[in-house]
């Protein structure tokens, strides 16, 4: 197909395969303009053989495909963050970074010897955090969560006491009231664990 340089007039020859839907950017040898080319414009054909040829701009991207690797990188990079804490948590970096932002490694922590007092509108929890690792350990997040009969969450309450340490072989003795508890529950869970940890159970 013949293309016209807007600016000097001057006329290339140009495969029409090489346009794309939504044009293609060229730019005059003689005058160095550059405009858009489409398809979309009104034919002409060559009646002998053309060798001139304008310079030609790869087609650009859109720009929706230029974000998404981007985008995939970190979104793998967040997953693994997330899932694959134990890993990361091994380098002080990443340790710093997960303990800012209330991640920290919570393995080999339990809860024992927990008991549960009703007392009218009140419930008191009793127990132990035990730390059954070799090192010492971050006091983790202790979550209260009643449900009703029907297992439905009616009531959420999470302590935060990551300041606190406790020592390998040690437990943290915890004593805890639920005051105007809810007339329709009827089960307590407990959770223990870090922030993400708490977020996906």
């Amino acid at each position: 197909m013949l293309i016209t340089c807007e600016k000097c007039q001057a006329v290339y020859c140009i495969a029409e395969k090489i346009i794309s839907p939504t044009g293609r950017m060229v730019k005059c040898a003689r005058c160095q303009h550059v405009w858009m080319v489409s398809t979309d414009e009104s034919i002409k054909y060559p009646t002998e053989p053309c060798m001139t040829l304008p310079i030609l701009f790869k087609p650009a991207l859109p720009r929706s495909f230029r974000i998404m690797p981007v985008l995939l990188v970190f979104v793998i990079i967040f997953i693994n963050l997330c899932f694959f804490p134990e890993f990361f948590l091994r380098f002080q970096p990443f340790k710093d970074l997960y303990n800012k932002c209330g991640i920290y490694d919570s393995a080999g922590l339990s809860l024992d010897d927990f008991t549960f007092d009703l007392n009218g509108n009140e419930l008191l929890v009793q127990g132990m955090i035990r730390n059954n690792s070799n090192e010492d350990k971050a006091m983790p997040e202790l979550r209260y969560v009643l449900l009703n009969k029907d297992r439905r969450v009616i009531f959420r309450l999470t302590k935060d006491s990551s300041n606190k340490l406790i020592k390998s072989g040690d437990a943290l003795i915890i004593n805890s009231k639920i005051i105007n508890l809810n007339e329709e529950a009827a089960y307590l869970q407990l959770d223990i664990g870090n922030k993400l940890e708490l977020l996906l159970k």
